[in-house]
């Protein structure tokens, strides 16, 4: 069985390691996606709430015509029993 050389393990073993960057950039990798993740639901949150404030804009407006056609209707049967009654 041949062994390698005492020194060529040495040398193996003074190779830095970058252990602890490569934690900090996992670290950062990790907070830029909790980031990306956090606006991309605030994104789907505030398309849901404009829909939402669409709808109830619709609503409000689709309950202001049927009043305004109520009052129409009522004021057209009213002049048109003025009229019947001058008649």
């Amino acid at each position: 069985m041949t062994s390698l050389p005492i020194e060529s393990n040495a040398a193996a073993n003074d190779a830095p390691v970058s252990v602890v960057s490569d934690v900090e950039t996992e670290e950062e990798d990790l907070e830029q996606i909790q980031r990306d993740a956090a606006a991309a639901q605030q994104k789907i949150a505030d398309e849901a709430q404009a829909r939402v404030d669409a709808a109830k804009a619709r609503k409000e407006q689709k309950r202001l015509d049927r009043e305004k056609k109520a009052a129409d209707d009522k004021a057209k049967k009213l002049k048109e029993a003025e009229e019947a009654w001058k008649a």
